[in-house]
């Protein structure tokens, strides 16, 4: 593997070759431009797209042939799928939201609920809900808007498809290079719908709230551009309590946030670095009630073994399971609720599962690969490995998370090391 510690600088180099206009830029480097990157690092290939007269001549013409098709064929579908989405939630957005408090925060995830709603701002915030999308959230819905709103956003489909349509186009042609045009477009073509109609009353909603602060766990995707957006159109504040770990390389169109808290002091630096007019905060009480803890979490050790499989990559996991009962110890899985026993029933050995999350966070010796789980442990008193057994692992531990490379979580590159590691925990009970 090439020396990890220029992926960084590659990615923020050709992020500076872009200049995307559209909400979804961010995603589109993320899940295009990225990975190729990533791949190049991993297979110590020191390539980049071909960029021969022949392939940009290519790739000029395929552009024009897929901007014909979107605008002839995917637009109007794409119109037509944002009317019926906008009659849809119109019909369904009951009731109306009261606007007289300091902030206000429109939730799509009850992982984002629950890091938010932990805040002492909480009390004073209008929260609301993507119902369509968050079936059991218990409070008012993003859809719920007054009559003569809901017409405003009904009336306001055409002119809203066509500049965000013309937007995507724009940033899908800037990376030509990188994407398969007919993938990309059914991948993103739905997301598109529900993205302009949520547009259109996250709007109207911000244009009636009397507030001071729209607070988001929008970090960087579609969704955190137009809150950032939309909150300088309002002349709101705009606060980002992040759902999920910050990236080690730039954004081409940002994060959200005039304010935003860090998850480590680490990332608190690099992102003051990255967005210098932004200000990056890392407050442990703020992210303590990110995580649920308490300050009796961190007294006491319970000293049990406990792997946290990602909910991807499960030949990974296998693999990191598989090492574990190779050991001479009980060890349990806390599973990803995208996850499934069965895709471990076969190796387990001598592990067992953990149902309950807080039981599997608190006092214990804690294993995961990359994932955000790893800093909870931290904050829950628990031993945090990173068990890196990967090139790619270690890539994303060392690279794209600069959160997971606080001295607090131990690093494990294979099974003699984490071995040894255990042996020198003597709460382990083997």
């Amino acid at each position: 593997m090439r020396e990890s510690s220029s992926f960084s600088a590659d990615v923020n180099s050709l992020c500076n070759t872009f200049n995307f206009k559209s909400d979804y830029g961010n995603e589109l480097f993320l899940y295009y431009c990225v990975p190729f990157l990533e791949k190049m690092h991993l297979s110590d290939n020191t390539g980049s797209p071909d960029k021969s007269t022949f392939k940009n001549i290519t790739n000029l013409i395929a552009g024009m042939a897929y901007s014909l098709l979107f605008l002839t064929v995917f637009l109007p579908c794409l119109f037509i799928a944002v009317v019926l989405f906008c009659v849809f939630a119109c019909v369904k957005g009951k009731g109306q939201l009261s606007y007289d408090k300091k902030a206000i925060c429109f939730l799509r995830t009850f992982a984002s609920q629950d890091k938010i709603q932990n805040q002492a701002i909480s009390k004073e915030t209008v929260f609301t809900y993507d119902h369509l999308f968050l079936k059991n959230a218990n409070g008012p819905s993003v859809y719920s808007l007054p009559m003569l709103s809901k017409v405003r956003c009904l009336l306001g489909t055409l002119a809203t498809t066509l500049l965000d349509a013309g937007y995507f186009l724009h940033d899908v042609l800037v990376i030509r290079n990188y994407v398969d045009y007919l993938k990309l477009t059914r991948f993103f073509l739905p997301r598109m719908s529900h993205k302009i109609v949520y547009q259109l009353f996250l709007d109207r909603h911000l244009s009636l709230f009397k507030g001071e602060i729209l607070l988001s766990g929008n970090k960087e995707d579609r969704f955190a551009m137009l809150e950032y957006r939309l909150s300088k159109k309002h002349m709101l504040q705009s606060v980002c309590i992040p759902h999920g770990l910050e990236y080690g390389f730039r954004m081409p169109r940002g994060v959200f946030g005039e304010t935003f808290y860090c998850l480590s002091a680490k990332a608190s630096k690099l992102y003051s670095d990255l967005y210098p007019d932004q200000n990056f905060v890392f407050d442990e009480e703020v992210v303590e009630s990110m995580f649920g803890v308490s300050r009796e979490d961190s007294k006491g050790f319970n000293a049990k073994v406990v792997f946290f499989p990602e909910s991807r990559d499960i030949d990974i996991n296998r693999e990191v399971i598989k090492n574990l009962s190779r050991l001479d110890l009980d060890f349990y899985l806390k599973l990803h609720p995208a996850d499934s026993e069965s895709n471990y029933a076969d190796i387990l050995g001598r592990g067992s599962y953990i149902k309950d999350l807080k039981q599997a966070l608190k006092k214990n010796i804690c294993l995961a690969r990359r994932s955000t789980i790893l800093l909870e442990c931290v904050y829950h008193g628990s031993v945090a490995c990173s068990t890196l057994f990967n090139k790619k692992d270690v890539l994303y531990v060392e690279e794209l998370f600069p959160s997971l490379s606080d001295d607090k979580i131990n690093r494990i590159y294979n099974l003699n090391e984490l071995d040894t590691f255990l042996k020198g925990l003597n709460s382990v009970q083997r």
